[in-house]
């Protein structure tokens, strides 16, 4: 916060080129600061890519990508791979299977004056395994036959 502050009164007496301004952070090319929803099947390695974030000073960057477990619905931690890279990978846990898994981007620039930051936050949503016709299902109370598993489960629709 302290970092913000420093480059804004910057910016008011300081000619653009000698300020420091907030990086851009991308995903998948996107520069935009919407959240990002991206689907994956449970058991996939899903490519997080930051390489198209940018510095309006052309100060380098550092990338951090991080679990936000607190936002999403699965419970354990997924493991992400280099975490400290613009293009890291996430591997879905076997049994996320129609849970969220919030992702965080954090860009910073490393510049002289102070260093900024810019976010974005990634939502993996996780596909329900399918059921086939013939499996049993077991809910959270009772084991079902085939056909009532495909509406239970809302697989009909």
């Amino acid at each position: 916060m302290l970092n913000n502050c420093q480059a804004r009164f910057d910016w008011c007496v300081m000619p653009y080129e000698k300020a420091n301004h907030h990086p851009i952070a991308a995903f998948n090319g996107d520069t935009s600061d919407t959240i990002v929803r991206v689907t994956a099947k449970a058991g996939e390695i899903v490519m997080l890519d930051a390489s198209a974030s940018s510095d309006p000073d052309a100060d380098a960057l550092q990338f951090s990508w991080y679990v936000y477990a607190e936002a999403g619905t699965y419970t354990g931690i997924p493991i992400i791979s280099n975490e400290a890279n613009p293009v890291a990978q996430i591997t879905i846990p076997e049994d996320a299977g129609g849970k969220q898994i919030h992702v965080i981007l954090q860009v910073n620039d490393e510049n002289e004056i102070v260093s900024l930051y810019d976010y974005r936050r990634i939502v993996i949503d996780v596909k329900q395994p399918m059921v086939r016709e013939g499996d049993w299902v077991v809910t959270g109370v009772e084991a079902v036959g085939p056909l009532e598993a495909w509406w239970q489960l809302g697989l009909d629709r």
